[in-house]
């Protein structure tokens, strides 16, 4: 089922971005060195490795949807003087104590931002916990790429930055326009957080531009678009997902004819799946934003942006086949949550699917996958093993006092 749900790491409002095949930066006639940083993809999230005040690395996601965020822990490692916040919300219908701290210096690679702004707080156990992996630390927002424009390489997996002044796009992407939303926290402060248009369905409309979300398109509750799409006939499929700051959330995948980025169709097919958040609760509930354009989309395309001219630059990725249909969604209808570090949480099943078929349940407890114990696996490990035609066997209870249970896949949305 994880082939194609998605983790939601956004937060109320906030974001970072990326860059493009050709560009350059250039200073009298001189080429300035681009600063190059490698990252991995994770659950089609982008991690790299930071310090902060000379501390380090942790692991933190890059998210153009969120603000800088880290954990108490961090903090704690970090000394930093704590300034008291308030609460932030997310697609779910919880809010989460904050305060704020101003860490001195942050670096990935040789991209190096003093005096950052950093809000602290308890991040869900199913972002931070990465298994046999250190424990995911926070994530860089976007605000930065004010002074940089960014290029995402996701064949080489590298993130290239170049001053914002000193540059000139030569490439052969295609150009998409970007403009930023202005919303007013509770906190009071102003926030501007980056949009771009996209077709669904042959209909444009303004999404965030967010890579905290791995999934492709998602709609908000409250606005007319969605309530639009969720009276689209055809075939449905109701999940239950882990989310992010906010907790879990309830989404409807449909089928549309069509999603263009630029012009530029998805290379998913010709009637992709897309998401609705269905609960009429959480911070992006009020209509202000009609929804959110996430990696499962951004990483069709090398990507160059450029906060400064408000330009993104699509760079179709000829590595990725286009499919001229798109593929019925196949899984076993198991939801899960690593909400404790050796166990994954069943927070639903898919209604019909063989997880509900075999009896199991919300609240039901899985220690291994595959004989793999849960204390070695990541929320995004379950991703390529639901992505599979394998039949998945989950440990349900504790070792040496619980059930295995083979489910097979099956199609799940035609």
């Amino acid at each position: 089922m994880r082939r194609y749900l998605f983790i939601l790491v956004a937060v109320a409002v906030s974001l970072l971005a990326v860059g493009g095949y050709g560009a350059h930066a250039a200073e009298g006639g001189q080429r300035v060195d681009a600063r190059e940083v490698p990252f991995t993809f994770e659950g089609n999230h982008i991690a790299l490795w930071v310090t902060l005040n000379g501390r380090g690395p942790y692991c933190f996601y890059l998210d153009t949807g969120a603000s800088n965020m880290m954990t108490p822990d961090v903090a704690q490692l970090l000394h930093v003087r704590q300034l008291p916040g308030g609460k932030i919300g997310g697609f779910g219908a919880n809010r989460v104590d904050t305060s704020s701290a101003i860490v001195a210096s942050l670096q990935f690679g040789e991209v190096y931002l003093a005096h950052q702004d950093f809000k602290i707080l308890q991040l869900p156990s199913n972002l931070t916990d990465r298994g046999n992996r250190p424990s995911l630390s926070g994530v860089i927002g976007g605000d930065f790429l004010k002074d940089y424009v960014a290029r995402i390489d996701f064949d080489r997996r590298v993130a290239t930055f170049f001053p914002k002044d000193r540059f000139t796009y030569t490439g052969t992407g295609q150009p998409l326009d970007l403009t930023f939303w202005k919303a007013r926290s509770i906190e009071g402060e102003v926030l501007q957080r980056p949009e771009v248009s996209a077709t669904v369905d042959g209909k444009a409309s303004t999404f965030l531009l967010d890579t905290g979300n791995s999934g492709s398109v998602i709609f908000f509750p409250g606005s007319a678009r969605a309530q639009e799409l969720l009276a689209k006939p055809g075939d449905r499929l109701h999940a239950v997902m882990p989310g992010g700051i906010g907790g879990h959330i309830e989404v409807d995948m449909i089928r549309v004819d069509g999603v263009a980025l630029a012009g530029i169709p998805s290379a998913t097919g010709g009637t992709p799946a897309i998401g609705v958040v269905t609960g009429a609760n959480g911070a992006v509930a009020n209509g202000d934003l009609v929804g959110a354009l996430g990696m499962g989309m951004l990483e069709q395309f090398n990507l160059t942006i450029d906060y400064a001219r408000n330009k993104i630059y699509l760079e179709p990725r000829p590595s990725l086949p286009k499919r001229e249909k798109s593929a019925p969604l196949r899984g076993t209808g198991l939801e899960m949550s690593k909400d404790a570090h050796d166990r994954f949480t069943v927070i639903g099943t898919i209604a019909g699917s063989p997880a509900e078929k075999a009896g199991i349940v919300a609240g039901n407890e899985v220690f291994a996958i595959d004989g793999k114990p849960a204390t070695d696996m990541a929320q995004f490990d379950y991703r390529p093993i639901e992505r599979t035609a394998l039949p998945v066997t989950v440990l349900l209870g504790p070792p040496g006092n619980g059930r295995t249970v083979t489910l097979e896949k099956q199609i799940l949305l035609p």
